[in-house]
């Protein structure tokens, strides 16, 4: 069979009826049965890597074997492969592969993933520290094989080389700082698309930094004011709209007559109301 195979294929050669394989756009190798032999491949096959193939699949399919469109990682491509027997003209049988090279779909594809979980992941977490991590898990390998985050006020223009790429990280309306993505071991090289989705995930990572900056002073804004209630000597306490307690000061605590601040905002509101006579500024009682 493999004798045979070679030689339908030879007389295809011959005949120039092979040559039509060189029209067609996608990768197309004919194979030896039995041996997994390749017998030819076409000007697109040959334009892939200089002749080199994806190791395996001319052997499934010299074993009789179905290839239907799998998707293969291989040389920082991705290709997909059918394969299988067909009959030649002369009625003799060879093995076919065709390889379909999906490279930059599947890189769109990754792209728009990665930059769905980016929203999610960066919304988790409130702590700066935490969110850096974050975005350099989001990075790398997806986007580089290094991250680099520079928060600086300084203004920053996006550049572009095939091994690095740095764009800004711009939160409403100001730049904060820049993201640097690196390729170095994965052999892999920045195109303008990546540029564009880099920049996209800048802009989500910038944000939820800003969000961390701004929940931080808000947060030190509020301990200084406790800071300052807490050394008032009069009595202080803030309430909700429903008129629960969310805040007492320790003079609330000793004047109201409970061992903390927790128990004081724990308590019922018909319980504290009841200990008092609370007037209006008529001096009439205040209806509760």
């Amino acid at each position: 069979m493999a004798t045979g195979s070679a030689g339908a294929v030879g007389r295809m050669l011959l005949a120039g009826s092979v040559d039509l394989f060189d029209l067609l756009p996608a990768p197309v190798l004919l194979v030896e049965l039995g041996s997994g032999r390749i017998l030819f491949g076409n000007a697109a096959a040959q334009s892939i890597a200089g002749g080199r193939y994806p190791p395996g699949l001319a052997e499934r399919v010299a074993r009789g074997e179905r290839i239907a469109a799998e998707q293969i990682d291989w040389e920082l491509r991705t290709l997909v492969a059918n394969g299988g027997t067909v009959v030649m003209p002369d009625g003799e049988r060879v093995g076919m592969v065709t390889l379909e090279d999906v490279t930059e779909i599947e890189a769109a594809r990754r792209r728009s993933a990665g930059l769905a979980a980016a929203s999610a992941a960066l919304a988790e977490s409130l702590d700066l520290e935490q969110t850096l991590h974050t975005i350099a898990d989001l990075a790398v390998p997806q986007f580089g094989d290094r991250c680099f985050v520079e928060l600086t006020g300084r203004p920053v223009e996006p550049e572009l080389s095939a091994e690095r790429l740095i764009v800004p990280l711009r939160a409403r309306g100001s730049v904060i700082g820049r993201l640097t993505l690196v390729m170095e071991e994965s052999g892999r090289r920045y195109t303008e698309a990546d540029l564009q989705a880099s920049q996209q995930l800048a802009n989500r990572s910038a944000l939820a930094i800003d969000n961390c900056r701004l929940v931080a002073e808000l947060r030190a804004k509020g301990e200084e004011q406790r800071a300052i209630l807490e050394g008032v000597a009069d009595s202080v306490t803030a309430q909700a709209p429903d008129g629960s307690l969310i805040y007492a000061n320790e003079a609330a605590v000793r004047l109201l007559g409970f061992a903390s601040a927790q128990a004081l905002l724990a308590a019922p509101l018909e319980e504290l109301v009841s200990q008092y006579d609370i007037l209006t500024a008529e001096g009439e009682p205040f209806p509760v």
